[in-house]
């Protein structure tokens, strides 16, 4: 008996610990084979258009592979990923001026390829300077659309964002809806986007109106919802990719989808469903969650690391919890009002966040005393019944009143079916 409630124990054990999904993350390389730029330029605009974007921190073009090599040797070590979720700006955009994207796809692709699992990669900016979005999908390994879902494992649907759905950057310009979209960024900005800075004079949440940001169209707004809904019905948890962010707590204003408001209407009108978004659009690393509990997390860009510097790690998804385990360049402090995570626990309907039944915490004491106090129970359980005869004995006797024929004691099936004929002849 007790041998077989350790196995129960052991089982229960190595179920929740077994995680269900594990995805490696990976942000921002921006790959280039050329020395590195002055920390503060940014990368040229690509003709025929003139995009002038804001100026961006110390890159390592050549770094970033060798950090995307580690990072597969990591995730091999670690037993595997799932899948990738790179969120990215994989190359950089000096590529494109003298046709280098190319040979830098080469290099990319001989690094991820040595991963054994699938690259899901929402593109960005740099990416789409690259590549346009006609030829895009040498890069993501996939054709139109750039927004999809699949079902990762059962329970889990993992759902991508297209961040740049309504862009400067998606359509050539002088098209159709090149033109719509110049409208939509002049009605918020009155700069020009060749201006030397086309954010000049725009505050807060306002400065996401810039000629290199992006938004989501209402089509994938209503394919949002629908994937969301059938995820609701399916009694399944999402996880969000996207390059871009949507809540203000997470990332700075220029990293904001332009109708960040909508994305978070739809994942709100299904409260407890999206349990985890990655972005990889700020930089710096981010961490918060919203007022349903839903956790948005950025991983620092991996171009931004130093030699011998990491910016990667692994979400595993557990029956009961999220684990969050992240290598090297550590996220800016401002950036994580509600710290850096290690345990993500899964969101309710209700908004409240559902106790992380094997963490507990870093410490993994709640997990600890779970684990033991379900040890205990399921040895105690067979001996219910022996408890139960031991206690109404006893204070049968203490009180002076014979044991009652209540009392569940064993009984000998053959005086049982005796006894029983006895009273039948007696009446």
């Amino acid at each position: 008996m007790e041998a077989d409630a350790f196995a129960s124990y052991v089982a229960l054990d190595m179920e929740l610990q077994q995680p269900l999904l594990v995805l490696g993350v990976l942000s921002d390389m921006q790959y280039a084979d050329m020395d590195d730029p002055p920390a503060a330029t940014a990368p040229p605009p690509p003709p025929p258009a003139s995009l002038a974007p804001a100026a961006a921190g110390a890159r390592h073009f050549r770094h970033s592979l060798e950090l995307l090599k580690r990072a597969v040797q990591y995730w091999k070590a670690e037993g595997g990923v799932s899948f990738v979720a790179m969120l990215g700006n994989a190359l950089a955009a000096e590529n494109a001026p003298s046709e280098r994207q190319w040979s830098a796809l080469e290099s990319f692709d001989d690094a991820r390829g040595r991963v054994g699992a699938p690259f899901h990669l929402t593109p960005g900016e740099h990416d789409l300077r690259c590549f346009g979005t006609a030829q895009l999908h040498r890069l993501t390994a996939r054709h139109a659309p750039l927004h999809y879902s699949f079902v990762a494992c059962a329970g889990w649907r993992v759902v991508l964002l297209d961040s740049y759905d309504i862009s400067l950057l998606a359509h050539p310009p002088g098209s159709a809806a090149y033109m719509d979209v110049l409208a939509l960024l002049q009605e918020h900005n009155a700069n020009p986007p060749d201006a030397a800075d086309p954010l000049h004079g725009l505050e807060g949440d306002e400065r996401r109106w810039s000629p290199t940001g992006g938004g989501v169209g209402r089509m994938q707004l209503d394919w949002l919802s629908a994937q969301l809904a059938a995820a609701a019905a399916a009694g399944e948890r999402v996880v969000l990719l996207s390059r871009l962010g949507w809540l203000p707590a997470a990332c700075d204003p220029e990293r904001l989808l332009f109708n960040f408001e909508d994305v978070q209407q739809r994942v709100d009108a299904y409260p407890g469903v999206t349990a985890l978004v990655l972005f990889g659009g700020d930089g710096r690393g981010a961490y918060a969650r919203d007022l349903r509990g839903v956790h948005h997390l950025s991983p620092c860009a991996a171009c931004a690391c130093d030699v011998n510097e990491d910016a990667f790690g692994v979400v595993r998804i557990l029956e009961y919890s999220i684990r969050v385990e992240m290598r090297g360049r550590a996220p800016d402090p401002e950036r994580r009002p509600n710290g850096w995570p290690s345990e993500l626990s899964f969101p309710t309907p209700n908004g409240t966040l559902v106790p992380a039944l094997p963490g507990g915490g870093a410490d993994g004491f709640g997990f600890i005393l779970q684990i033991w106090l379900f040890l205990l129970h399921t040895i105690m359980l067979p001996m219910q019944p022996v408890f139960r005869l031991l206690t109404s004995s006893s204070s049968q006797r203490d009180e002076g009143v014979a044991p009652s024929r209540n009392v569940a004691t064993p009984v000998d099936e053959k005086s049982a079916d005796a006894a029983a004929e006895a009273g039948e002849e007696a009446a």
